[in-house]
């Protein structure tokens, strides 16, 4: 596989972004997407290569039941949310969903000239809907740079993506009780303090 730099971080937000649906519906049902990943990862450097090692051995390392319950403890509940995967509960003061700066996120996807599709059932700033985004923001700027595109992914960056993962990732690993997991979380702050840091914001 041959990608550049800048289309291998979009192609690796979008991968990161399957990784927080329910697996049911996306590496549990179709393992090639776990050696996809492992595959992006790899492509980034010597450094991501044991994630990419811990990816591929995922479904050999905790049964399809221990990924669920997890991934629910996680993410879902139903009762409390061992790392929520809402950006409004690392920003905003009052650390509840649905809050002030999610309304700010989706005015952001609007400027942009996007909406979140109302076949998707949480809100416009689950961890999975904003890499989706960085993923078409990223593409879009590798496949025809404009300020615009690069003013809207600082704002992004530094308002809302940013501070989330610095506050999510912590989360996951700590409490993660399946190494797939605990690999995203450990693997995404990495690629977002390394990669998109750098990319976006320097």
């Amino acid at each position: 596989m041959t990608i550049d730099n800048s289309g291998l971080k979009s192609e690796l937000c979008r991968a990161f972004a399957l990784m927080f649906y329910n697996p049911e519906d996306t590496f549990l049902n179709e393992p090639e997407i776990l050696g996809y990943f492992a595959e992006l990862l790899e492509s980034l450097g010597e450094e991501y290569r044991p994630y990419a090692e811990r990816v591929k051995n995922a479904l050999k390392k905790n049964k399809e039941t221990e990924i669920m319950i997890d991934y629910a403890a996680l993410f879902v509940g139903p009762y409390k949310l061992n790392a929520p995967p809402y950006g409004s509960v690392y920003i905003d003061k009052k650390r509840k969903l649905n809050s002030d700066s999610t309304k700010e996120v989706e005015e952001l996807y609007k400027e942009y000239g996007l909406t979140v599709s109302k076949d998707i059932s949480d809100t416009s700033d689950h961890i999975a809907v904003e890499l989706e985004f960085l993923h078409t923001l990223l593409a879009d700027y590798h496949n025809n740079p404009s300020q615009k595109t690069m003013d809207i992914l600082n704002r992004f960056m530094e308002s809302f993506f940013l501070p989330f993962v610095k506050g999510l990732s912590p989360l996951i690993i700590s409490n993660a009780s399946t190494d797939i997991y605990k690999c995203v979380g450990e693997s995404l702050g990495m690629f977002t303090q390394n990669e998109l840091t750098t990319l976006c914001c320097s």
